[in-house]
């Protein structure tokens, strides 16, 4: 429950950045960072949590994932690590959403908060 409250916080705090201030850009990217290591840094987090760990752990067959899921999964089994698969992940979806954020848009704020809290 603490880790969706963040997630609002954060949210709301991306209302309140207007790109067209260099320091709220800045701020916007502190934002995403924190997103960033929120998502990255997850542990037991969600209903397939410990499934990817099955994964990665070689418990269960990976056949049926994704190429980049299974290439996460595979560098993830070789470090021994099974949060690399979950950091690399984060980190490759806060980029892209990041990117969209700044290419076609211009209330960035606005759409990170509704982003965040939408709920999917």
């Amino acid at each position: 429950m603490i880790y969706f409250n963040a997630i609002y916080f954060l949210g709301v705090l991306g209302l309140f950045c207007d790109t067209n201030n260099d320091k709220n850009k800045v701020f916007l990217y502190y934002v995403l960072l924190i997103l960033l290591i929120f998502s990255a840094l997850r542990v037991n987090v969600g209903f397939d949590y410990w499934n990817y760990v099955d994964l990665i752990n070689g418990v269960q067959d990976s056949d049926r994932i994704e190429r980049f899921s299974k290439l996460f999964i595979d560098i993830s089994n070789y470090l021994e690590e099974p949060q690399i698969f979950f950091i690399l992940n984060s980190f490759i979806f806060v980029f892209f959403m990041s990117w969209g954020l700044k290419k076609f848009n211009s209330l960035d704020g606005v759409s990170l908060f509704v982003f965040l809290t939408f709920p999917l």
